[in-house]
């Protein structure tokens, strides 16, 4: 009795005349699905890295830029928001953090999601203290070197 067994490898229909050349067929064929399937993950992995990096070379928007084209003056954004106008100002300018109840005013008033404002501000956060990563790598090493008196080898 023959047996066809499609070899994924190859694409390819194969006549098996034993049940033991079936077996290696599959076998070979679900080994060869299993590192395919590792390579499309190590290639969805670097695309989301190199993506990743692409989103923090360019600097994201302070959540408080949106507000310039919202359709109301400081003023009136200020009243509406029950907020001093100078918080607005602030906001705006990049000079305040938005708070998770700045959020919520703004979501409330614009109707937007919080979390989208939240979102921004995160994002813009992050990708300051990206900037800054060596230097925070640097003084977590030097603090280690302080406290237990170990030195890392240049390579």
């Amino acid at each position: 009795m023959d047996f066809v067994v499609h070899d994924d490898e190859n694409g390819v229909d194969v006549k098996c005349r034993t049940l033991a050349e079936v077996d290696a067929i599959s076998e070979r064929s679900q080994q060869w699905r299993k590192q395919r399937q590792a390579e499309r993950q190590a290639e969805r992995r670097e695309k989301e890295r190199l993506a990743r990096e692409e989103r923090m070379r360019e600097k994201p928007p302070h959540p408080g830029e949106f507000l310039k084209d919202c359709g109301m003056s400081q003023i009136e954004l200020a009243e509406t928001l029950g907020v001093a106008r100078k918080t607005i100002s602030d906001l705006v300018t990049g000079k305040n953090r938005l708070s998770p109840e700045m959020a919520m005013r703004l979501s409330i008033a614009l109707d937007y999601d919080p979390l989208l404002w939240l979102e921004r501000q995160m994002r813009h956060d992050l990708w300051a203290v990206e900037q800054g990563r060596a230097d925070i790598m640097r003084r977590m090493i030097d603090r280690k070197e302080r406290c237990y008196g170990w030195r890392l080898q240049a390579s």
